[in-house]
């Protein structure tokens, strides 16, 4: 196996390793290996190359019968090494054919692509702002998050993936937001839905609640007549973009009183009377 890479000795690892414990002895010895703290770029190179690999079950089985063909335990007869582990890296990654003592000989390289997760606050999902991130790497970063951004999305940080190889440039890290739910937002599109609870006699008289909104407190005018279950639009205080606003609406629910007095009990039933009574035939 001279010409083969031993990624399991690059992590400090037997043959028999987890998945997990890949994992656990990349970010420690990445931790100290990384160029940022003045640790070897080839050595971290290699680590990266020895996580992707060992990481990845597919790539893992590859890997498992290259070494056992470099030990003449295995038929490849015809496979070209460089085509092999480009296929791991990516075509035009740079591969000019390996080296004794485990490591690669070749030209200069882009870093490859990292991928992280985000989470993100669903305020400053919605009106835009800054989170900070921990990589795989250990590398503290702020992440400006825009106004408007879905769960899901990814957000590229160009230069921040992996190093590169030989003087070429580092890959782009990719950030997948995953947006925490509000406890009283809901996204629709670019606008946000909240419920307010207001008394039954300002439903039925009308008058006025305060509302919270993504922007701040508004005053909400309730028309007379409402009904529990209506909505009310505040316009432009949705999510706000450079093309448009959103709007935020506010459904609204009655509450009805759960102990009348009995002086509240005597006017309902007035009222009631008042409703049941037939129309005045009167004519003036």
């Amino acid at each position: 196996m001279e010409n083969i890479p031993d990624y399991y000795d690059a992590l400090g690892l037997g043959e028999d390793c987890t998945e997990a414990q890949v994992k656990a002895a990349f970010r420690k010895k990445a931790k100290d290996a990384h160029p940022d703290r003045g640790g070897d770029p080839d050595a971290f190179k290699r680590l990266n190359e020895a996580h992707e690999v060992l990481s990845d079950p597919e790539k893992r089985s590859e890997y498992e019968r290259l070494r056992k063909y470099g030990s003449g335990a295995g038929d490849f007869s015809g496979v070209d090494l460089d085509d092999f582990f480009g296929s791991f890296f990516g075509q035009g990654s740079g591969f000019s054919g390996f080296g004794g003592g485990g490591g690669f000989h070749r030209g200069p390289a882009r870093g490859r692509d990292s991928l992280v997760e985000a989470d993100v606050p669903f305020t400053v999902a919605a009106i835009g702002g800054a989170v900070s991130l921990r990589t795989s790497d250990d590398k503290r970063l702020e992440v400006n998050v825009p106004a408007g951004t879905v769960h899901g999305a990814k957000l590229r940080l160009r230069g921040q993936g992996q190093a590169g190889h030989a003087g070429g440039p580092a890959g782009d890290l990719l950030v997948r937001i995953k947006v925490a739910p509000h406890p009283d937002f809901r996204r629709d599109g670019d606008d946000i839905v909240s419920t307010v609870t207001v008394d039954w006699l300002d439903c039925v008289l009308g008058g006025q609640t305060d509302v919270s909104t993504l922007h701040g407190t508004v005053e909400l005018t309730l028309p007379p007549g409402l009904q529990s279950g209506n909505r009310l639009r505040v316009p432009g205080f949705g999510i706000r973009k450079p093309s448009r606003s959103g709007d935020h609406h506010v459904i609204v629910k009655a509450r009805l009183p759960e102990q009348p007095t009995g002086r509240e009990l005597e006017l309902l039933e007035d009222l009631r009377e008042l409703r049941d009574a037939p129309p005045s035939t009167e004519v003036n």
